[in-house]
């Protein structure tokens, strides 16, 4: 197994995208991640996004939000952080542009 061979850190994140998951199936996984891979941490993550309005949390990535029309601030996780990602640099934002979402 490659995580009892290395001393270093190691972290897993899951990317569920935009669309719905089941609940069944992030525990089945979650139970075979910790059965079966020694790993240290693992993390599951969504995109999301929160109306400057009314600060309704949106799962996504949307532009503005769907129920008022405000701007929205965008948050995902990256290099292991959840963060706004007009924050991130530019090479982190490339990265974000680069993501295919499902």
């Amino acid at each position: 197994n490659f995580h009892k061979q290395t001393m270093g850190g190691h972290i897993f994140h899951g990317f569920f995208g935009e669309g719905s998951f089941d609940p069944k199936a992030v525990m089945s996984l979650t139970k075979k991640i910790y059965d079966n891979s020694n790993m240290g941490f693992w993390t599951y993550t969504s995109a999301y996004s929160i109306c400057t309005n009314d600060q309704k949390l949106i799962k996504g990535v949307n532009e503005v939000c769907p129920d008022c029309g405000a701007p929205v601030e965008v948050y995902d996780r990256i290099t292991g952080y959840l963060g706004r990602v007009n924050n991130w640099n530019k090479s982190k934002q490339a990265e974000f542009d680069d993501r295919r979402r499902y």
